[in-house]
């Protein structure tokens, strides 16, 4: 068990050594920073999500998933509800945590937020106490680790982004199962299946590529 520990962190200890671009915060042009761990200090919305790293702060999006500002309005209690229970969802899950930051593509506009996923794993930094289980497809990009931007899908929180997809087909793959794992359990927002499908329409007309 010792020996699997060491093993463990020296995966994380490498993963922090790969240079990736994110945008930043503030009129520092400097674009380039060594992705890994951060602290969650703030979040507006899936797209506005400002973490500290080190001496500098910077804003990120969650790739492929529909920011809470691109919701349809809300014409009942029961969707106000879960607009409500989205924001508690990822407030709970990330702020004021400490996550792993990695980029999904290579859009290289620094003057808005880049398109990032995020995780967090049960060890190191970013622990967590959920049991990892290797099944649901928020669990199948890391060993030990959850892919949040997944995780909001799984649990009907919002829906998949398909108008700016990921360009790997595995990734694809894992998104669309996400998104049918909540719509066969009528998780979150799949308990309301219309405002569910006016999610899915919004999420295909208005979400464009970044790069």
């Amino acid at each position: 068990m010792a020996g699997w520990k060491k093993s463990t962190w020296a995966i994380a200890t490498c993963l922090l050594s790969v240079t990736v671009w994110v945008g930043m915060s503030g009129a520092d042009a400097s674009p380039v920073i060594e992705r890994g761990y951060a602290r969650v200090v703030d979040v507006t919305d899936f797209d506005e999500i400002t973490v500290e790293m080190g001496p500098q702060t910077y804003t990120l999006r969650l790739a492929h998933v529909l920011p809470l500002s691109r919701w349809p309005r809300a014409v009942t209690q029961a969707e106000q509800g879960l607009s409500d229970d989205a924001k508690n969802f990822i407030d709970k899950w990330v702020l004021g945590q400490t996550v792993f930051v990695e980029t999904r593509d290579t859009q290289r506009d620094t003057q808005k937020p880049i398109q990032v996923d995020l995780y967090r794993y049960t060890f190191g930094p970013s622990r967590m106490t959920a049991q990892w289980e290797g099944k649901r497809p928020s669990e199948k990009v890391k060993w030990f680790g959850y892919n949040l931007n997944l995780l909001l899908i799984e649990e009907g929180i919002t829906t998949y982004a398909k108008g700016n997809p990921p360009r790997s087909p595995a990734i694809r793959e894992l998104f669309t199962k996400a998104e049918q794992w909540a719509q066969e359990r009528q998780t979150g927002m799949w308990s309301q299946p219309d405002f569910a499908k006016k999610l899915q329409d919004t999420a295909i007309e208005h979400d464009v590529p970044d790069d």
